[in-house]
């Protein structure tokens, strides 16, 4: 017969000629843990090979040779975000590391040069408070806690590039860091600002608005914060705010990054447009000669104004507080956190005209009120009629007083005619003109903290804010006085470090001092993923051949709570290094770099959800030992005996639901314990953690173990799946093909489509949980499908075992070294399964299929149904067969009128892809269920 395709052998390239460490079949009896040891080792071993392999080849090289020939190869990276070491890993880093290294293993057993790099977001405040809380230097407890979580992570069976690691608190890391700084610093991007900001008077620092909740207190003292005027060093992100804005439309495309993150972050910078219309003032109830501008952002609303409200640094605010002192207590309030929601001061001399209403119209009251982090003009139209805020507002300020709804709404036929005409006769008055509102500020990144990066920058009385020259970088931290935490200080250390503040002047060396604040830790890891690329680069954050390569990032993984800040000032760094000279990367015109994005394709992972136990009576949260789960089903409250509630809530001390990943990877093995954790859900949603579960996902590795054991004791055959059954087609005589053939042909045609379901699944990466229903259908049916023959059911294990490597590395490494004990690493030698084009192939898709009929559970008949002519899902089969056999002459003749009729069946079950379909009858009918022989 005509070949219709080329098509690969699926044994694998490297059975014949390939060197190998010694293969023995392991033991009968699965266990887990032992071969996570084994495999951990074996993987360890050869990355140290490689390490070894690198330095000997850069001491070989030319001591003036450039710094990009020193680079490892340098691959497309599967980045997950990193982690903060506070001392133990909790399931979210395990479910975010999980997710981040079959991507990575899926790519290299792809083909792809794909690497999984891993680093420490080190600095910090927390870290600083909880070494002095324990009264050691924060670089002890650091370094102790990163040592910790390392040997964590290695036990997840991930395959991390140790030889990329990196700290952020490492001065080798922060002296770019520094470099950065400097250089946006000289471009401007950079400066030093008065600026009222918010003080936690516990931990004695500045925090950002997003670090104070709603109550106006600490996110981590929980101290009441105040307002304080300092000088600040802010970064210009405002600067590239429409560069950043219009950037998410490209992120957005094709699903690269989640709808929801994009939106977040559009929601953060606030862009809004309309336009500022001048209110004519009336002072005492008459005409001025001056007016108010407002920010209206649709005109059509003007005649539903009811109040314009100022913010307190507009102008006119500032103006009238120097003389009503009611006024100025309200600021001082405002400025100390101390107003309730819709706190407002109605000014009581002013009022303001409406440009567009009838002179019988009242006049618009003036407020002063607190903008919250609002950012743009600093004043604005007031419509409670249309706007719940404005609603709210007006109700707390002016509750007797109604509420007016404008003449036009969206919803009307000329909404877009009536803004249009306002706007003309606004503008023809010279009363309007456009403006763009914007919520984005700049970066505050100043912190009175120990624990961070020094600012690079001294301070001379004579020549002022003067920038440390780079080749005098990093700027360290000096070590300080154990007696410092030993006391458990308050406060910056850095502030009395003498020794270290007081230094000469860069520019004209007389007695100076250096900044005392060190930086915002989101500048730290603004960057941290293009250093992955160079991590040994002296001279820059990355080189130009390192950003060819591995720039931009190719898979970004983490939660997303981390959906504003950290990736929008990831995207800012990236788009300010692009248009910055001497560093990278590099693009044609300035513009071009304005559009560059750092992060390809974004993936954010739901939390993690642990079992909560609470007693029904008082609502308290039940500690391990308070919960009597002798039947896990029903769980009961030890004091009491009453069953206890139980719910799936986030993981948190308070709650005792904490899970720790280590433990259950000592009971389980890291391989079930990771694909139990994709099984449960999908990437993106919730995981509700139930640990009683994850038994399924181990019998299933137990049975596939048993199933490759089996697959072993064959013969590698050198002939195909599709030769075979090409070979047996041409062989068959008038009439149905024999059992043999059929189930070889339905089990190849499984092994087929899952190949292209998993494949896709991958690739989706949110749909990783049903990769792994999937490979547990497939594993189902070569143990379901007896009669195939026996290459058929060895080399559908061979495309079984490298489906699941990505999921269960260890395990798949040792039954590939089960199936080919010659070959290598599965995710060396082995490829991932590629289709042979069986699925499209016309002349077996029309070939008859056996099927048995089964009625509750009883054999009835055996049906000859015909092949779907085009491929079809798991589920779509499922329907297909349920349809044909109800087609069939036997049902039509026998079963399709009581007193059995399958059209009335409760369920209907088909299983080994249609070569089997059970019908499960209404009890009233059970009874009339024949047994019938075999025809």
């Amino acid at each position: 017969m005509q070949r219709h395709m080329a098509r690969p052998r699926l044994v694998p390239r490297s059975v014949i000629g390939v060197s190998a460490l010694p293969s023995r079949r392991f033991m009968q009896t699965l266990d887990l843990g032992a071969l996570d040891s084994k495999w951990q080792q074996i993987w360890n071993e050869k990355l140290e090979r490689r390490r070894i392999q690198h330095e000997l080849r850069i001491r070989q090289l030319p001591s003036d040779s450039p710094a990009d020939s020193r680079l490892m190869p340098c691959p497309k990276f599967i980045v997950p975000m990193f982690p903060y070491p506070s001392g133990s890993l909790h399931m979210g880093h395990l479910r975010v590391y999980t997710v981040a290294d079959v991507i990575a293993r899926y790519r290299r057993i792809k083909g792809d040069n794909a690497a999984l790099p891993i680093g420490w977001d080190a600095f910090g405040l927390p870290a600083e408070n909880a070494a002095r809380e324990r009264s050691i230097d924060p670089r002890e407890w650091t370094s102790a806690n990163i040592a910790h979580m390392k040997l964590q992570l290695q036990r997840i069976n991930a395959e991390w590039d140790w030889t990329r690691e990196l700290a952020t608190c490492d001065p080798n890391y922060y002296a770019h860091t520094q470099r950065i700084f400097l250089a946006l610093y000289k471009r401007g991007l950079i400066y030093q600002n008065e600026a009222l900001v918010n003080w936690d008077p516990q931990d004695q620092t500045v925090l950002a608005n997003e670090q104070v909740d709603a109550n106006g207190c600490s996110w981590r003292s929980g101290a009441k914060v105040v307002k304080k005027k300092l000088k600040q060093w802010f970064i210009r992100i405002t600067a590239y705010k429409d560069a950043l804005y219009d950037g998410l439309a490209e992120l957005e495309k094709d699903g690269a990054w989640p709808s929801h993150v994009i939106e977040q972050q559009r929601h953060w910078m606030g862009k809004t447009t309309g336009y500022l219309v001048k209110f004519p003032l009336l002072a005492w109830g008459k005409p001025t000669s001056t007016a108010l501008e407002a920010f209206v952002e649709q005109p059509a609303y003007m005649s539903g104004a009811q109040f314009l409200a100022l913010s307190p640094k507009h102008p006119l605010t500032r103006c009238m507080a120097t003389t009503d002192l009611e006024l100025q207590s309200f600021i001082d309030r405002i400025d100390a956190q101390d107003t309730e929601p819709h706190a407002s001061y109605r000014l009581p001399s002013l009022q303001a005209k409406n440009p567009l209403a009838e002179d019988h119209l009242p006049h618009v009251p003036i407020f002063v009120y607190n903008p919250g982090h609002e950012e743009g003009p600093g004043a604005r139209m007031g419509v409670p009629g249309h706007n719940k805020d404005d609603q709210d507002f007006w109700a707390k300020n002016m509750p007797r007083e109604p509420v007016r709804v404008a003449a036009v709404t969206p919803n009307h036929s000329k909404w877009d005619e009536t803004n249009l005409q306002i706007v003309r006769e606004l503008q023809r008055a010279s009363m309007a003109k456009p403006f763009t509102r914007w919520r984005l500020r700049d970066w505050l990144i100043s912190r009175q903290r120990y624990w961070g990066t020094p600012i690079p920058i001294v301070h001379c009385k004579v020549c002022g804010a003067v920038p440390v020259p780079e080749e005098n970088l990093p700027v360290k931290l000096p070590q300080v006085a154990p007696l410092h935490w030993e006391r458990r200080k308050a406060g910056n250390p850095l502030e009395s470090a003498a020794a270290w503040i007081n230094t000469p002047c860069p520019t004209c060396t007389q007695p100076a001092s250096r900044d005392t604040d060190t930086m915002d830790t989101f500048v730290d890891s603004s960057w941290y993923y293009g250093r992955y690329a160079d991590p040994d680069n002296p001279v820059l954050p990355w080189g130009p051949m390192a950003s060819e390569r591995s720039l931009p990032i190719d898979t970004y993984i983490g939660g997303v709570e981390h959906s504003i800040l950290h990736l929008l000032y990831t995207r800012f760094i990236y788009k300010a290094l692009a248009n910055t000279p001497g560093l990278y990367p590099k693009f044609e015109t300035m513009e071009a770099g304005m559009r560059a994005e750092p992060l390809q394709r974004l993936i954010t992972q739901g939390m993690v959800h642990g079992k909560t136990y609470i007693d029904p009576s008082n609502g308290k949260f039940l500690v391990p030992a308070e919960v009597d789960l002798s039947d896990a089903q029903n769980p009961k409250v030890v004091a009491t005996g009453a069953a206890a509630k139980v719910s799936f809530e986030k993981m948190s001390k308070s709650k005792h639901n904490g899970v720790d990943p280590t433990a259950c990877i000592d009971k389980h093995g890291a391989d079930a314990t990771r694909a139990h954790m994709l099984f449960q859900a999908p990437v993106n949603e919730v995981l509700n953690w139930d640990e009683t579960n994850i038994s399924g996902v181990t019998r299933w590795l137990h049975k596939v173990h048993d199933l490759v054991l089996n697959m072993a004791e064959l013969p590698v055959s050198a002939q195909t799946p599709l030769d075979y059954l090409e070979h047996e087609f041409e062989k068959r005589t008038a009439g149905p093909m024999g059992l043999s053939w059929n189930e070889s042909l339905s089990l190849w045609r499984m092994a087929q489509n899952t190949i292209v379901l998993a494949r896709d699944d991958y690739d989706k990466i949110y749909a990783l949980n049903t990769v792994v229903s999937t490979l547990m259908k497939l594993s189902k049916s070569i143990q379901a499908n007896t009669m195939a023959h026996d290459m058929i059911k060895r080399e559908a294990t061979s495309i079984l075992v490298r489906l699941m490597a990505p999921i269960t590395p260890a395990f798949s490494e040792e039954c590939w070294r089960l199936l080919f004990p010659a070959a290598g690493s599965v995710f060396e030698w082995a490829s991932f399964p590629i289709p042979d084009g069986t699925l499209q192939m016309k002349h077996f898709q029309g070939v008859d299929q056996s099927c048995a009929l089964h009625i509750d559970g009883r054999f009835a008949a055996r049906l000859m149904l015909k092949r779907p002519k085009v491929q079809l899902s798991i589920e779509e089969m499922d329907e297909w067969t349920k349809d044909s056999v109800l087609a069939t002459s036997v049902v039509l003749e026998k079963y399709s009128r009581d007193p059995i009729d399958l059209k009335k069946a409760e369920s209907v079950h088909v299983a080994k892809q249609g070569a089997l379909i059970n019908f499960v009858m209404p009890k009233t009918r059970r009874d009339d269920n024949p047994r019938k022989t075999k025809q």
